[in-house]
């Protein structure tokens, strides 16, 4: 008995003869290759490159049928493949994100994380296909109605948050907390005013006052990654494509497209570099 306790592989013997001993050393291999394969090597890096080049491809063909005023020759629909293009990788990142950065006993985070991506990605994915029918005049709901997939994402978002709150009390990242508390908020309250506002219910209001929610979001996020030491000029380049935007809708300046979604454009452009500058396991 002394002697099988010092040696497992003849307890196994003992246990399971040769047979078992053989299937428990493949399903211990198995199991070691699982975690050679999700817990080390994450491929997060690649879907963040991907949903950057998405992201500018958008934004490009964006600025081109504006600057062009309706004489473009291609249909809305292509526009909108980059941003359908976007959900599959958002929800291949959320499983990638599950399987190498959640540890392996952590089931319920793992299962909360896919499932949130994944109606992130149904969500996002509806939106754009709406949005693209409303545009093109295949369908005649009202604004609201077509930026309806939003509301369920908001509560789901709110759920995804109280599922946060220990680990952020744990770690100390409240700052962040509160930034993404603010974003999930401000920005569709954002969506929310914008369909009014397109919608003729709010033809008094003016788009200064629509975009303010997002602007002071992404003013908070700007001033809370300087005080944290880290890069702002992503949430300064969306407040300032917002403050251009808001002054080409009011008619109070004529700015070229170009020159209103530059910014953006250009902090895309930046984060593509540095992204592909990280090495894949400091990522």
């Amino acid at each position: 008995a002394k002697s099988s306790c010092q040696a497992p592989s003849k307890k196994n013997m003992q246990d399971y003869g040769s047979t078992g001993l053989k299937s428990a050393t493949e399903a211990e291999d198995f199991r070691s290759e699982l975690s050679d394969a999700f817990g080390h090597h994450s491929h997060m890096k690649y879907f963040t490159i991907a949903s950057i080049l998405c992201a500018m491809l958008w934004l490009f063909l964006l600025t081109l049928r504006l600057e062009l005023q309706g004489t473009s020759s291609w249909p809305v629909f292509v526009d909108f493949v980059p941003l359908w293009l976007i959900p599959c990788i958002l929800y291949l990142a959320s499983v990638d994100f599950a399987t190498t950065r959640i540890e392996r006993e952590a089931a319920l985070g793992r299962s909360v994380i896919i499932a949130g991506g994944f109606l992130a990605a149904c969500t996002v994915l509806t939106l754009g296909v709406f949005v693209a029918l409303k545009i093109h005049g295949d369908i005649q709901w009202t604004w609201m109605a077509t930026l309806a997939p939003l509301w369920p994402m908001l509560v789901a978002g709110q759920f995804l948050m109280c599922f946060l709150i220990p680990g952020v009390l744990k770690s100390g990242a409240q700052r962040e907390f509160f930034v993404l508390f603010a974003l999930v908020w401000m920005l569709p309250l954002t969506a929310f005013l914008s369909g009014l506002k397109l919608d003729e219910e709010m033809s008094s209001v003016t788009w200064a006052i629509v975009f303010l929610p997002a602007e002071l979001a992404f003013a908070a996020h700007a001033a809370i990654s300087l005080l944290d030491h880290e890069e702002a000029a992503r949430p300064a380049a969306v407040c300032l494509c917002l403050a251009f935007l808001q002054l080409r809708l009011d008619d109070v300046v004529d700015i070229p497209w170009v020159v209103i979604f530059l910014p953006g454009f250009l902090s895309l452009l930046a984060s593509l570099f540095r992204v592909i500058a990280t090495k894949d396991e400091d990522f």
